[in-house]
């Protein structure tokens, strides 16, 4: 079977189909944005799978600890034969899966993090730059919860949802904006230390790499041409979104790969099949990375700029300055002067990022 039919071709017992195709779309989903082709990777998604499948038949409870957002990250496990033997017809065999899944980078954003030793005087002084972890969209490794403030909660099919405020309350790096945030009561000196040190480095290592006839830009990279946009256009739509990071698409009603198609003039197209039709991509390399930032950045622009209502749209929200990627400084050289107003632009676009694509709101949402 395919592994993006999965919840379309298990044989979910009647009372739990909701559920459990639910839950097995969401990691479908997830997969199909973070993908990188190792072997325990598969390994460890099916026996995700299996096990998500065992709790949900036996009425065990998941793990307090797991967020389905994240499904790799403190994952249910139950042991393979015991899911072999109680699942029957829904037990999933990794060997008899067709991969039919784009492989991503592993890395979420594109840096080393390093030590920078400054010198004054006759004084070494040790400056630790930022992590690029700080950067993530992801949550934390180890995400905390305030157990006692329930932000949202609701009953659906019999099942209760709870989504806990996060802490801490007010972020102090970007990866702990979540969902329950709340940017009016960040202060300025708050929102201001946001910021990155250095600037670090978003995009695919081979964007910041010489390519014939493309503009390298010192801060941000290749200036990848659109036919339709300048470059100052261009220059300013990676500026806004230099992080592109789990991107999916609705078409027919279902959640896919976002990089894999290309909307022209209305029409879906298998990106494969029109590359070479493409005037300005005859300039680009047809590998994952480049067609990961030609598909997305030209969505983006006609988007944003020619306000083209896409017939297959994107899922979820992604609102500019999600990520904060250079340092004050840096943003004041390129023409941005309201820092704070920045800073405030990447809480909200993080905020409105996670609870579209949350689970639970979706949940919810569905069911109000």
């Amino acid at each position: 079977m395919k592994f993006t039919e999965i919840p379309d071709l298990l044989q979910y017992p009647s009372v739990l189909r909701s559920k459990m195709s639910t839950a097995h779309s969401s990691i479908v989903s997830w997969v199909v944005s973070n993908y990188t082709g190792t072997y325990k990777e598969r390994r460890d998604i099916i026996s995700l799978m299996n096990s998500v499948s065992y709790l949900y038949m036996s009425g065990d409870s998941f793990p307090r600890d797991w967020n389905i957002e994240d499904p790799l990250v403190n994952p249910p496990h139950v042991d393979d034969d015991t899911c072999r033997k109680y699942l029957n017809g829904v037990y999933i065999v990794e060997k008899h899966v067709d991969w039919d899944v784009d492989i991503h980078e592993e890395s979420e954003i594109h840096h080393e993090s390093k030590k920078k030793v400054e010198i004054t005087g006759s004084e070494n002084v040790h400056k630790i730059e930022t992590p690029k972890e700080d950067l993530y969209i992801q949550s934390p490794k180890i995400p905390q919860f305030d157990k006692k403030d329930k932000w949202l909660s609701g009953n659906v099919e019999g099942d209760e949802f709870v989504i806990y405020s996060s802490l801490p309350k007010i972020p102090t790096k970007q990866n702990e904006i979540s969902v329950t945030t709340d940017v009016n009561i960040m202060m300025s000196s708050d929102l201001l230390k946001l910021y990155p040190n250095v600037p670090i480095h978003t995009r695919a290592n081979c964007m910041y790499e010489d390519l014939e006839k493309v503009k390298n830009h010192p801060v941000l990279g290749l200036l990848l041409p659109i036919e339709g946009f300048t470059e100052k256009q261009i220059q300013k739509n990676i500026i806004e979104y230099p992080h592109l990071y789990r991107l999916s698409k609705i078409v027919d009603g279902e959640i896919t790969n976002f990089y894999s198609s290309i909307e022209i003039d209305g029409k879906l197209y298998s990106v494969g099949d029109v590359w070479k039709d493409i005037p300005e991509c005859k300039k680009i390399p047809y590998t994952p990375d480049f067609v990961k930032e030609y598909v997305t950045r030209r969505y983006l622009l006609e988007r944003d700029i020619k306000n083209i209502h896409h017939n297959y749209p994107m899922y979820g929200d992604l609102d500019p300055f999600l990520t904060l990627f250079l340092t004050k400084e840096e943003y004041i050289k390129l023409g941005y002067n309201d820092l704070e107003d920045l800073a405030r632009k990447c809480v909200v676009s993080r905020i409105r990022y996670k609870q579209s694509r949350n689970p639970i709101i979706r949940r919810l949402k569905d069911n109000a």
